[in-house]
């Protein structure tokens, strides 16, 4: 019984004389690229018996702040991180390069039209036998960004991971079906990953999303010794502590303003955004985004988004000219705690 697959991602393959294609680079829930050291993680889902899964977009699982797999369908009977490279491997993921694609394995193809890498994805020997039944796999691409709010540095991941939970903080994720194995599967798939929209080519079932996804809060916390189940008291334990705000300066003496943070009790479980309003009943956006609006920001920045607060700190904001009420919320990018 056969429960593996490998997947193939492409550059530069010649179609025609004019005409060439590549694999479509993973990205955010804002449409830029994925960072280099992001992950691309694989799970399998194993239906009940006599029961199946949708092979219509819909994912039968949600990954929680601290990077638990949860089921969210009730006729799942398994969820297990599958294997990379051989089924004995503890590793679940592989690392994104620089062009938002797999960073290792590349090898030209066959008469040196393009290249391709090849991801060989196992059931793991860890979880023991598979169920003979149905079993779905899917590719799960991680948004594990995380800011320190005080110097704007920007890190993922890094690494693939082990054990049975993603890396963490998680701030998005995006999951997509790639096969299915019914209960006496045979031989091993070849699917092409990522292929761009109106190319055909076979096995392009498995392409993988954007992170856009947002994490649940997790569904069990220790904190100082006590094992929490309560949302909410998992939910308080996970907010962070805001002193309040002061007039100050940038570092280049123009007029800001000093937010003093400090950690939840549960810390570098969950990143955290500042969002804006001129209102208090009016829109709120994130203060990124305001930016951005006003010119002083680039698309795509994420100066004061996915913070992680491991520690307390002074955080300067900028006040913007000829304004002087606006309002300000930290949320938490796992859930809606503020």
């Amino acid at each position: 019984m056969s429960t593996s697959v490998q997947l193939h991602f492409v550059r530069d393959v010649q179609l025609s004389a004019t005409e060439t294609f590549a694999s479509v680079p993973m990205t955010y829930a804002d449409g830029t690229t994925a960072l280099p050291g992001e992950q691309l993680a694989f799970v399998f889902a194993v239906a009940k018996e006599g029961s199946s899964l949708p092979t219509d977009g819909t994912v039968p699982f949600a990954l929680s702040a601290d990077g638990a797999l949860v089921a969210t369908d009730d006729r799942v009977e398994m969820l297990v991180w599958g294997a990379v490279s051989t089924s004995a491997s503890t590793v679940h993921s592989v690392t994104i390069g620089e062009d938002g694609l797999p960073a290792e394995g590349w090898q030209p193809m066959g008469g040196g039209n393009g290249e391709t890498t090849v991801i060989p994805i196992y059931w793991p020997d860890a979880a023991g036998a598979r169920p003979a039944r149905y079993a779905y796999l899917y590719s799960v691409l991680l948004d594990t960004r995380a800011v320190d709010p005080v110097t704007g540095g920007v890190s993922v991941a890094g690494e693939p991971f082990v054990g049975d939970k993603a890396p963490a903080p998680l701030a998005a994720y995006g999951a997509t079906w790639c096969h299915c194995f019914n209960a006496m599967s045979t031989g091993i798939p070849t699917l092409w990953m990522n292929i761009p929209e109106g190319v055909t080519a076979p096995g392009t079932e498995g392409t993988v999303v954007a992170a856009t996804s947002v994490p649940e809060w997790p569904t069990t916390l220790v904190v100082d010794g006590e094992t929490l189940t309560d949302p909410e008291a998992i939910e308080a334990a996970l907010v962070p502590a805001i002193a309040g705000l002061a007039d100050a300066q940038d570092a280049e003496g123009n007029p800001a303003l000093s937010l003093t943070l400090s950690p939840a009790k549960a810390p570098g479980l969950t990143t955290y955004t500042l969002w804006t309003a001129d209102d208090l009943e009016g829109e709120w956006i994130t203060f990124d985004a305001l930016l951005q609006e006003k010119g002083l920001a680039t698309e795509g920045e994420v100066r004061y988004t996915k913070w992680r607060i491991s520690k307390g700190s002074q955080v300067s904001i900028p006040r913007l000219p000829g304004e002087n009420t606006r309002f300000y919320r930290l949320k938490g990018d796992s859930a809606q705690g503020e």
